[in-house]
């Protein structure tokens, strides 16, 4: 589905501001922040002024590690649109202000870069999601930051003319995810953080992996106490949103979610993924395993693996996931389908230019019969930095 020029809004009950929509051609930036710096020898630690270059909304390193969450069936501009919880990802270029001395830190920031959506659309979804709101500085993106994330960062998403409504209650839904996100950043503040080379083997796998220490523990319980608060506020106050529980970094985790709509729609799934960072870009591959009931009684059960790589350089990036699942299927009278399915999505993004492909082969057939296969996929080219088609 595309669309062209319109406001996409459903809420007459409660007045709402329409702000554009973002797309993946979009390009995401943010002021100068604050990170922690250890330069010099003996090294000198305190926080200093970091430099952090735009990227594309669709980041091929966020993509490759699935912290991207756009949109498979709408577009605009040619364009997939961010949604809920969207995130540009890790490898996010950085530039510590004096670059020189060499700040030991900027690797790790580097690698664990974010510029995350905060406010999200609870009438207006794409593929199921909340369409991701931003404008400016009055909804802004959170950007990575020490000693707490910053709302600093924003997109160049004012010229797109598809507007969609964010009523009060989203923004306090905002409002409160960050409030949780600076209160698990706090606690879990480090006072005297290490360069990579005075880095021991569990210190390196509590980093980047899973490590049973009493600090990993402590990681654990907080941000995701803070994940669930801000899940929780969303579905009690929106009806609608998603609970995300992880262990790990975004390179190597496992994790579950709990999904509740509107519609009475819930589902439950639990994945488990391992990425790699590299010079240029990201790797990963992820296995999930989805439950959903529907409220007509019929359920579905979905089992697929994902491999999705993410080259990028700056002001340009490109991606492609690969999806390889199956679904179960049983309505409520217990008859039963099955679909199998693989799909192939390409997004690249350079500056004033985008490109977007997406396939995907079925197959699907009752309890049985035999099945059924069918073909479709599409190519769209964008334009980024708001230029009109």
């Amino acid at each position: 589905m595309r669309y062209s020029e319109s406001r996409l809004t459903d809420s007459p009950l409660m007045p709402s501001l329409h702000v554009p929509v973002t797309i993946a051609s979009d390009y995401a930036l943010t002021l100068p922040t604050w990170h922690q710096f250890a330069a010099g020898a003996p090294p000198v630690v305190g926080l200093g002024p970091c430099f952090e270059l735009p990227v594309p909304v669709a980041w091929g390193p966020g993509a490759a590690l699935l912290q991207n969450k756009l949109s498979k069936s709408v577009s605009h501009r040619g364009m997939p649109l961010a949604l809920e919880g969207h995130d540009c990802g890790h490898m996010i270029p950085h530039i510590s202000i004096p670059p020189l001395p060499f700040n030991t830190l900027l690797p790790f920031q580097i690698m664990f870069s974010s510029r995350k959506m905060a406010v999200s659309s609870s009438t207006v979804k794409a593929d199921g999601a909340q369409v991701a709101c931003q404008l400016l500085t009055f909804l802004p993106m959170l950007a990575c930051a020490d000693p707490v994330t910053l709302p600093t960062a924003t997109t160049t998403n004012l010229m797109n003319n598809v507007q969609v409504g964010v009523t009060p209650v989203d923004i306090l839904v905002g409002v409160l995810g960050y409030a949780f996100t600076l209160m698990s950043e706090r606690l879990l503040l480090s006072k005297e953080p290490k360069p990579m080379s005075k880095m021991n083997r569990p210190e390196w796998l509590e980093k980047f992996a899973l490590y049973p220490s009493w600090k990993s523990a402590k990681k654990l319980l907080v941000k995701n106490g803070a994940a669930a608060l801000s899940g929780a506020s969303r579905i009690l106050l929106t009806g609608d949103g998603e609970v995300r529980l992880k262990a790990g970094s975004d390179y190597v985790n496992v994790g579950t979610n709990y999904k509740k709509g509107l519609d009475g729609t819930w589902s439950v799934s639990y994945h488990a993924t391992a990425g790699v960072p590299a010079p240029l870009g990201a790797a990963a591959v992820r296995y999930r395993a989805d439950v959903k009931s529907d409220p007509d009684g019929s359920t579905s059960k979905t089992a697929s693996w994902t491999k999705s790589s993410g080259p990028a350089a700056p002001a340009a990036s490109a991606s492609v996931r690969t999806t390889d699942s199956t679904k179960l299927h049983t309505n409520a009278e217990g008859d039963q389908s099955v679909e199998e399915k693989s799909e192939t999505e390409v997004i690249v993004v350079a500056p004033f230019e985008g490109y977007h492909s997406r396939s995907q082969e079925k197959s699907s057939g009752s309890s049985g019969q035999p099945g059924t296969s069918a073909y479709e996929g599409g190519h769209e080219l964008g334009r980024s930095w708001g230029q009109p088609l």
